[in-house]
């Protein structure tokens, strides 16, 4: 990877992480902070570990919860954070002859399998093919 798209990288995924600030002031404040954890944090290898936790120091009911309020499990919530910052990596110009399995790296997934599975099931098409379709000519 060159230091250009290590740069772009680093910008596409600063100003990801600024979009995704959240304040909903009818949410429960531990449902916020794991929210604003997670936005935070997207791209650490080790959220899992961490979010398992954060649930096991507030209570046993928080897991439901978070659901109520955000509409999916914290789990699901990395997941589809973490795809819709992948679409925002495939979909660079810059970034199109990075390998879909660095992307897959980069955001956090294991391994290029589990990643290329998750964005199939989300968006109906393996990333490379996403890529071909919804390359853009950005320019940073």
């Amino acid at each position: 990877m060159t230091d250009y798209e290590k740069n772009i990288i680093e910008k596409i995924i600063k100003d990801f992480k600024s979009n995704l600030k959240i304040d909903n002031t009818e949410w429960p404040d531990q449902v916020m902070y794991l929210v604003n954890y997670i936005n935070k944090n997207i791209v650490d290898k080790n959220i899992y570990s961490d979010i398992q936790k954060i649930i096991n120091i507030n209570s046993s009911n928080f897991s439901a919860e978070f659901r109520f309020y955000v509409r999916m499990t914290p789990k699901k919530y990395v997941s589809t954070t973490r795809l819709e910052l992948a679409k925002k990596l495939l979909s660079h110009r810059a970034l199109s002859q990075l390998p879909v399995s660095s992307i897959a790296l980069i955001i956090g997934f294991s391994g290029n399998g589990d990643f290329s599975h998750a964005f199939k099931k989300k968006t109906s098409l393996a990333p490379n093919l996403w890529r071909e379709k919804n390359i853009k000519s950005t320019i940073i």
